[in-house]
């Protein structure tokens, strides 16, 4: 076993360390400790370029994503190697109550595209609830006229 003050920045076989072993399991109070550290990138990546953001809302772990969120310097919109944002994977997961929080992020892009062009709205119009849906539907900022790859646009 490695220990020492750089263990919990040591990747596994998976490439994951401790932190976001800790975020994709939901244990927010572990997170917690660990990103009390002062060497630690809040907006640290996986080999797939996701920030613990995405990988707590790939999951549904809310509390997680809050834990995260009350940190500075948390980049809310960042872009993993498919263009996909926390708030895409939220959308596209389902996870209401982490759409629900990211949408009150100050410097949200509710209509950021990913490389196939599909904003959160798109996401969500092809795996989510309504409920889901109509909470995207309420921000005043939804751009309803973006086509994705395929051509696709949301009044389709």
């Amino acid at each position: 076993m490695i220990t020492g003050p750089k263990s919990v920045l040591l990747k596994n076989k998976k490439g994951l360390n401790p932190i976001q072993i800790a975020t994709m399991n939901g244990h927010d109070h572990i997170l917690q400790t660990l990103l009390k550290r002062k060497d630690i990138d809040i907006n640290m990546t996986n080999d797939d370029g996701k920030t613990l953001l995405h990988l707590a809302v790939e999951r549904g772990h809310s509390e997680c994503l809050k834990v995260i969120l009350s940190h500075q310097g948390v980049f809310i919109s960042a872009h993993d190697n498919e263009g996909r944002t926390p708030l895409h994977d939220a959308a596209f997961k389902d996870h209401y109550e982490c759409v629900k929080i990211l949408l009150e992020q100050k410097g949200i892009d509710i209509n950021s595209c990913d490389t196939k062009f599909r904003t959160p709205l798109h996401d969500a119009l092809r795996y989510s609830s309504t409920k889901t849906i109509k909470l995207l539907l309420k921000q005043p900022q939804i751009d309803y006229n973006a086509y994705d790859h395929e051509g696709v646009l949301f009044l389709n």
